[in-house]
């Protein structure tokens, strides 16, 4: 019902740490909340918070919720080498909790649009990360 108001900003943050909706829906696993606000077109998908420099795809990628993750992907205007304060990504933060699934959703991801590395210099993972596919089979 919010979403319907014109004065509603679907994108607006939080005053505390810069959060938007997206985020926190992220942050805490609502697939139909995540899925509505993607399907707008005033909704950054991109949107780091204050506190951690997460996106929305770093705290679903965190808590390895792959469903949102995938969702996430679905947008064109996606970033996913978003770097936070500690120098990591999405994927290293599903690397650093051993999500096999997420991991996998992102470097699949990655190696289909791997002809976006242009977007705003990081749309893609960066290609020195190594031999990334050791990690899913260690994994």
């Amino acid at each position: 019902m919010l979403l319907e108001q014109e004065c509603v900003d679907p994108d607006c943050a939080d005053f505390y740490n810069n959060r938007t909706p997206l985020s926190w829906a992220a942050m805490w696993g609502h697939e139909g909340v995540v899925k509505m606000l993607l399907e707008r077109g005033d909704v950054n998908p991109n949107q780091t918070d204050t506190d951690k420099n997460w996106t929305p795809l770093s705290w679903a990628a965190l808590r390895g919720d792959e469903g949102v993750v995938k969702m996430l992907l679905t947008r064109k205007d996606i970033l996913i080498a978003t770097l936070d304060k500690e120098n990591q990504t999405p994927l290293s933060l599903a690397l650093s909790k051993g999500h096999s699934g997420v991991v996998k959703i992102i470097l699949d991801w990655d190696a289909l649009n791997s002809d976006r590395a242009g977007c705003g210099g990081q749309a893609s993972l960066p290609r020195s990360a190594g031999n990334r596919g050791e990690y899913v089979a260690d994994m």
